[in-house]
């Protein structure tokens, strides 16, 4: 990996600047546990200060920063099928406990992130054990349900997990690339898609995702991490990857030994540093605002430049658009002297 620039901050920087502002001194080293334990609090909050800013009235809405707006890819799996009777392979469908069970064949790793299709159903799958899969549990008009030689199982995948910095989407359109077939999808609401899934007994199987949702991986409150997951419509049938722009919250860097730089840290260094001495001024209840004065300018002047950096990606050749894929749709061309232009 390309070493950082040597203006760009790092965490010891800043763990030196808070120490002299306090009085503890630049050595962070010999400072004992509880002097760490301030300064690493200072450093923490300010980090968060900086990548959630606050209004600064240039604005009607806090400013993204460009550099938590990575683009990542969602690699969406092929269906997985099977028929009844055939290669070895059957089904049972236990209605009371919502279990369907596979005999000579296993489900895929990803079947608890999918939605399963057989005898006129399509149900959520909630959790897999290699050779069965728990169904969501809905009201079955149908009852009990049970297989005959030819009947198909089809599980689509339709749940991707992500990092777990992402937080959310940072675009609303998405371009979703297959082996034949390229298209844009949309950003909807998860709870929108999780009802067409339960419900929608005409199930429209264009192979291709149109839709896709961010919804929690877990709600789980305690040590799980805030995961959240993308949510898929309609089921892909092609394996395909979704090309998306996203909302990432960052590590401080504050537990890998102090020389790592932070994000944002080669090019607002000053302005990270301004921040985290604000909120040594507001953790020691100083009198003095000097530090907060700063760090509203030094604010200001970062967001205008993240602005003009984010900018330049959609001026492209002549201001065409084609710096980003998303704009590239308002080209179009015509003939002049029989030349394509």
């Amino acid at each position: 990996m390309p070493a950082s620039p040597t203006t760009a901050l790092t965490i010891n920087e800043l763990r030196t600047a808070v120490g002299r502002y306090n009085g503890y001194g630049r050595t962070y080293a010999s400072l004992n546990s509880d002097q760490k334990a301030d300064i690493d609090d200072v450093v923490l909050r300010g980090l968060r200060r900086f990548y959630t800013p606050e209004m600064t009235g240039l604005d009607k809405r806090p400013h993204r920063w460009s550099f938590l707006m990575p683009a990542t890819d969602i690699v969406v799996n092929a269906n997985a099928s099977w028929t009844h009777g055939s290669g070895g392979v059957t089904f049972a469908y236990n209605k009371s406990t919502s279990v369907l069970t596979i005999t000579g064949d296993t489900f895929p790793s990803w079947a608890n992130k999918s939605l399963v299709r057989f005898g006129g159903r399509q149900r959520r799958a909630t959790a897999t054990g290699g050779t069965t899969v728990t169904l969501a549990p809905v009201p079955d008009p149908d009852g009990a349900y049970t297989f005959a030689s030819g009947d198909s199982v089809v599980v689509h995948h339709i749940a991707v997990p992500f990092p777990t910095s992402v937080v959310g989407f940072a675009g609303s359109r998405f371009r979703v690339d297959g082996p034949t077939y390229d298209h844009w999808a949309t950003v909807a609401s998860h709870h929108q898609i999780e009802t067409e899934m339960t419900w929608n007994a005409t199930l429209r199987s264009v192979g291709w995702v149109e839709k896709v949702g961010l919804r929690p991986a877990s709600t789980t409150v305690g040590t799980e991490s805030q995961l959240v997951e993308a949510l898929l419509w309609p089921p892909p049938v092609y394996a395909q990857v979704i090309r998306a722009r996203v909302q990432i919250a960052p590590d401080s860097g504050i537990d890998a030994g102090g020389t790592g730089v932070p994000l944002g840290g080669a090019l607002h260094g000053e302005t990270i540093l301004a921040a985290v001495l604000a909120t040594a001024e507001e953790y020691w209840g100083a009198r003095d605002s000097k530090h907060r004065e700063t760090y509203a300018q030094r604010l200001v002047a970062s967001i205008e430049l993240d602005r003009m950096n984010e900018g330049t990606r959609l001026v492209g050749y002549n201001g065409d658009g084609t710096g980003d894929d998303e704009h590239r749709w308002r080209l179009q061309t015509f003939t002049l002297n029989g030349v394509d232009i």
